[in-house]
This record gives C-alpha cells, sequence and structure tokens, in this order.
C-alpha cells in the first residue's frame, strides 16, 4: 500500500462548495437559506479523509496518537488562536461588559474544543441571540476533533483484532447508525441538543469514513470481487455520480430553513450528496470533464484551500454587524465585512497555517514554541475576560441598567408546583379562582397579578398553566418538537381538577404561532381555524359560569430589546439613544391582534390590548419615564416594569 494519499483537487474543490454556502448564508440568508448544511459537507469530507490517514498508518504498523494529535494541532491551532487573539482584543472596542466576559467564555470553550457543549447549555427560551456571538461557528470544530478521541480507538480495535476482514465495515456501519438513530430520534424531541450533541453528528463523519473503507477494499480487492463489480456500473451511471452529488448538496443548500428540524433526515441530503461527488472520484476516470470544469477549476480548488481559514474569519465580522445593527445590516457594511473575511482568510491561510503546516517552524523552533506558548497566551487572556479581571473599555450606568433588565424576570418565583396531565401548575394560593394561561409571554405577567393580590385588589388566589413556545390554542402542535403536544388538553383537564375556576385569561405571543410554519393543526385545517375552536371553547366556559378574557400581542421586535436602547458605531462609541418604533412596522402586530378581535368578537369576552399603554399614538417606546428598558429581550416584558405599569391587567380581574 502506498504511503501516502495522492492529491485529489477536486475534494479542494469540494471544500470550496462547503465554505462558501455557509459563508453566503451568513451573509444574505434569503439568497441560500440552507448554507448552513455546509457544515455537515465539511463533516463528511473529514471523515473519509482523516480515516484514510490514520487506516493506513494502523495498517502498516506505524499509527501513533501522539504523532496524530501532533498533526492535528499543527493543522487545526495557529489559524484558530490568531483568529481567537484577534477577535478578543477588537471586541474590546465594541462589546459591554456582559458580552466581554461571555466572549472570553466561548473563546475558552472554543480552544479547548467544548464549544458545542458550551453553547448547548445555553441553549433556551431566553439565550442570546446566535447571531449576537461571535464565536458560534466553533461548535463545528469541538464536534469534529471529539469525533477524533474515539474514531482512532475505534480503527484499532476492529482492524486490529481477530474480526474478520468481512465483519470491519459492517462493525464500524453498526456504530455509525446508531449515531444516525439518535440523531433521527433526538432532533424533533431536542432540537437543541440534536444540532450540537456528538452523538447526533459522528454519523457524517462516520459515512464518509465508511466510504473511504468501502473504496480501500475495492482497490485492493481482484476484478472478479468488489472491483469487478464496480466496474460493470454502466458508464453513463458513471458520469452522473458526480453531478447527482453535487445537485443534491446545492439543493440541500435552496430548500432547508432554519425552521425546519435539523440534523434528522434532512441532513441526509448533504451527506449524501458529498458521498457522491467523493466517490466519483475514486471510481473511474469518467466524469472528468465534471471535475476540470467545476470542483478542479483552479480557482475553486484555491477557494478550498483557504477553506478552513475563510470559515474562522468570516464569521466574527457578520456578527460584529448584528451586534451594531441588528437584523438590518447595511449592505455596505456586509461588503465590507465579506472583503475583511477576504483578507484575513488569505493573510491566515499564506502567513500562518502554510509555514507552520509545511514550514520549517515547527521542526526549528518545536510545536511547544510555535503552537503550545500562543495557545497558553489566549487562554489567559479568555480567562483574564472571563473573570472580569481584564474588563471591557465600555463602563456606562446605562449598560448596567440594559443588563439588569435582561435578569429581570421574576417567574415562577415562590409559586407553588403542581403537575396537572403533564403540565406544570403554578399557585399563588392552594385554592385559587383565577387561571392564566399561555407562553412565557403569560409568565411574564405573573408579577402584575402577584402585586395586585399583594395588595387585596384580588384575593381569590392564581393559578398559572404555561408552557414556553407553546400556544394556547386548541389542535395546534409545533413540528419541530412534540413539547407542546397536549398543552391544550391540559387546560380543560385543569378546569375539571379544579372546579372552583371562575375566571380563565389566555395570553400568548400569539403573532409567533399563527404565521409560523413552525406551528400546525392535527387535522391539516389553517391554524387560524383555531381561533373559531376558541372561540367556540370560551362560549362552553361561559355557559358554565366561568369568565373569560384574552390578553393581545404585545409589540415583539428584536428593535425593542436592552441593547436596543443605547447604539454602537464602528468607531467603538456607545451611547444612550432610545428607540421609537412606529407600530405598523412591528411585524405582524396589528395583523395578529386584528385577526383576535374579530375572531373573538363576544361580549362575554373581554380583551385587553397593551398596545395601547405600550406604544402611545402609535409609537412603541424602548424606554419608561425614568429612563430604564422596557423590555427584557426583543419578546418579553421586564418583571419590575410589569408590576408597576401593566394597568391593562387590572380590568381583567373586576366583575
Amino acid at each position: 500500500m502506498a504511503s501516502k494519499t495522492a492529491y485529489v483537487p477536486g475534494i479542494d474543490g469540494l471544500r470550496a462548495i462547503a465554505v462558501l454556502g455557509v459563508v453566503i448564508y451568513h451573509l444574505v440568508p434569503s439568497v441560500l437559506p440552507g448554507g448552513f448544511a455546509g457544515v455537515d459537507v465539511f463533516f463528511v469530507i473529514s471523515g473519509y479523509l482523516i480515516t484514510g490517514i490514520i487506516l493506513r498508518e494502523i495498517l502498516e504498523d506505524r499509527f501513533s496518537f501522539r504523532e496524530f494529535y501532533r498533526r492535528r494541532a499543527v493543522r487545526i491551532l495557529p489559524p484558530l488562536i490568531a483568529m481567537l487573539a484577534a477577535v478578543l482584543c477588537l471586541s474590546w472596542l465594541y462589546l459591554t461588559p456582559d458580552e466581554f466576559k461571555t466572549l472570553g467564555r466561548h473563546a475558552l470553550a472554543g480552544l479547548l474544543f467544548v464549544s458545542n457543549f458550551q453553547l448547548l447549555s445555553e441553549s433556551g427560551y431566553f439565550d442570546t441571540a446566535s447571531e449576537l456571538k461571535p464565536l458560534l461557528h466553533l461548535w463545528s470544530l469541538g464536534i469534529e476533533e471529539q469525533f477524533y478521541i474515539l474514531w482512532p480507538v475505534l480503527l484499532i480495535a476492529v482492524f486490529k483484532s481477530k474480526i474478520p476482514a468481512k465483519w470491519r465495515l459492517p462493525t464500524l456501519g453498526l456504530f455509525t447508525l446508531s449515531s444516525l438513530a439518535f440523531c433521527l430520534f433526538t432532533t424533533p424531541a431536542d432540537p437543541s441538543k440534536a444540532f450540537y450533541h456528538p452523538a447526533s453528528r459522528i454519523w457524517e463523519m462516520g459515512a464518509g469514513a465508511l466510504l473511504q473503507i468501502f473504496l480501500l477494499q475495492y482497490r485492493t480487492s481482484d476484478t472478479h470481487g468488489l472491483r469487478g463489480q464496480i466496474n460493470r456500473i454502466p458508464l453513463l451511471a458513471k458520469r452522473l455520480i458526480g453531478p447527482f452529488g453535487l445537485l443534491l448538496i446545492l439543493s440541500s443548500y435552496f430548500t432547508l430553513k432554519t425552521t425546519s428540524p435539523f440534523p434528522g433526515w434532512r441532513a441526509l441530503l448533504p451527506v449524501t450528496g458529498s458521498l457522491l461527488v467523493l466517490l466519483s472520484f475514486q471510481v473511474s476516470a469518467y466524469g472528468s470533464q465534471f471535475r476540470s470544469q467545476l470542483l478542479e477549476h483552479s480557482t475553486v480548488v484555491g477557494i478550498g484551500k483557504i477553506s478552513y481559514s475563510l470559515y474562522l474569519w468570516h464569521w466574527p465580522p457578520i456578527a460584529l454587524g448584528h451586534i451594531l445593527y441588528g437584523q438590518d445590516i447595511p449592505p455596505s457594511y456586509l461588503g465590507l465585512a465579506l472583503g475583511f473575511a477576504i483578507a484575513t482568510s488569505l493573510f491566515s491561510y499564506f502567513l500562518v497555517e502554510k509555514p507552520v503546516r509545511f514550514g520549517q517552524l515547527v521542526p526549528r523552533y518545536g510545536a511547544l514554541k510555535v503552537i503550545g506558548l500562543p495557545s497558553f497566551a489566549v487562554l489567559l487572556l479568555a480567562g483574564l475576560m472571563t473573570a472580569g479581571v481584564w474588563p471591557s473599555r465600555a463602563q456606562h450606568d446605562f449598560l448596567e441598567e440594559a443588563r439588569s433588565a435582561r435578569d429581570d424576570w421574576s417567574f415562577p418565583g415562590k409559586l407553588s408546583e403542581v403537575e396537572v396531565s403533564g403540565s406544570r401548575l403554578f399557585l399563588s394560593k392552594t385554592s385559587f379562582d383565577t387561571l392564566v394561561v399561555g407562553d412565557s409571554n403569560a409568565e411574564q405577567y405573573a408579577a402584575r397579578f402577584l402585586q395586585l393580590e399583594k395588595t387585596g385588589v384580588h384575593l381569590g388566589g392564581i393559578g398559572f398553566l404555561t408552557r414556553s413556545s407553546c400556544p394556547p390554542l386548541p389542535a395546534v402542535k409545533r413540528t419541530r418538537t412534540t413539547q407542546c403536544d397536549g398543552f391544550f388538553e391540559s387546560l380543560q383537564n385543569t378546569l375539571e381538577s379544579y372546579p372552583q375556576i371562575r375566571t380563565v385569561i389566555l395570553a400568548a405571543q400569539w403573532a409567533g404561532y399563527l404565521w409560523s410554519d413552525e406551528y400546525v393543526r392535527a387535522d391539516g385545517r389553517p391554524i387560524s381555524e383555531s381561533l373559531n375552536d376558541l372561540r367556540a371553547f370560551f362560549v362552553q366556559l361561559n355557559a358554565r359560569g366561568i369568565r373569560t378574557r384574552l390578553i393581545l400581542n404585545i409589540p415583539v421586535d428584536e428593535r425593542l430589546a436592552p441593547e436596543r436602547t443605547f447604539q454602537r458605531d464602528l468607531r467603538g462609541r456607545i451611547y444612550l439613544e432610545a428607540q421609537r418604533i412606529e407600530m405598523t412596522a412591528v411585524k405582524n402586530l396589528e395583523k395578529t391582534n386584528t385577526a383576535l378581535m374579530d375572531s373573538l368578537n363576544d361580549s362575554t369576552i373581554r380583551i385587553a390590548n397593551p398596545t395601547n399603554y405600550l406604544c402611545p399614538s402609535g409609537m412603541c417606546q424602548t424606554l419608561d419615564q425614568a429612563k430604564r428598558p422596557i423590555y427584557k429581550d426583543c419578546c418579553h416584558l421586564r418583571a419590575s416594569y410589569v408590576e408597576q405599569h401593566a394597568i391593562w391587567i387590572d380590568d381583567l380581574l373586576s366583575d
């Protein structure tokens, strides 16, 4: 067996397809909504190439864990260290104290290759938006390196044991399939875990590895065995393998959406496409025109060569754009960010990656000096940031107010908890006569309800039946997860279990349900039909002597978040500037509230409209009269504001 694998330019071409998908998706998501699947293409390529290297050395009895990980360090760390050092230093100009500490924590996780676990631990309803995390993209490096802790051990166990040769591929295939099964099971139930957990991603690298092992058997078998069978594949099929694989990859870029559960079965599209393209490089010389004119074109190969550096450098400037401008990043800034990413990628490749990986720096000075000391320096810098020893330069009272607003949430507090039909019911008193039902937008009102109870305005006790991101609507389910299943039924069961309830109040972020593809009716009918069903349900409750109330949508917009109460610019200035947003510019606000009022037009149903208070004269406010943020984040009011100012609640408790 040859000691070195021949260079295949088309693999760099495939890397280019992968990184371009990711970069375009991050720059202009509307152009390539599924470009994030480029990471999955990278995973397949990695498993394919690295398995070839490991397996060749195992079979030649020269594999060394020390040498393997030394090579990985030389390949991965220098560009990563350079990017981290630059991002940490530049972030001092732009980030708030909390953001600066968080970035330090993310840098530590990135350099230790556990970013995926760090991000998974942070994932949740009130997590900082992913686009505001400059080191978000390092999650994929974490998964890849975690795979290579386990994979060499498994290859040695299979190929150096007494397992018959014919069972080696099936054994490794079983391991890969178990990861795929975990992925398919976890994605609908817990999308965040499926996205970031290595167990649900290993199969993608494993698929590339299995192809490499399969081709090894193909290359070493005689003409009457596997090789002979492959050679009998029709000529047309051989020519179409590569183009068809590329078509699958590109189709995933254009058809996948962030609102669809991923990875799950949808990841099979880019993974299968990548396998077919890699297979086309090896099966025969047919299809060479496809390779030479596209994947082996000099420009495409060049992009592939810098793909690792480009992947590292492309995201931080885009994240900074989101920090500075929110969702409305000016095209001029996006052009500047792309130019910066290309320039720094070329710098990284030619002045960092190539000299360290292929030059004489490591042989001359040693890996400890070239890689170890810079790594330690960045770890120390990130540690000082995380501990607050090296603080952000931005120290303003209004930043502390914004930080306090983000933490200003009182639910469930000291409320007692019981379970009803799989749902959690929180009670201010064991005996209660008012039930508040909904998602986290219902939970945000707890401060006002409890204040009214404390001051004696309402003495009957209050219960809260809530599930985050779940609508209190009949027959509606969430496509990404099963967490909302049975929620409305639990409302019905609660009313049966607590017959003393005299008032039911529904509150939710209605716009997020009525106009989203993520929520559907179980019977396939339009989700708007659920409003008619809700009205019928309210009529039934009124007939039983139970009063029905509903709170309309509050304005929901990322421009209302606490971090939008101050502004930043490219020169590093941070200053207080309250936003005033026209109510008509808040997406789906009037459309949603009008639909609710039209569907629930009944004199027995009392409806409260928060926008009358939050958007006086049609202009939605971000700061109260004391210059304090009104919102906790883009989509929820802060508890202290609700407690003092949410007077639209009061009328709902009166007769």
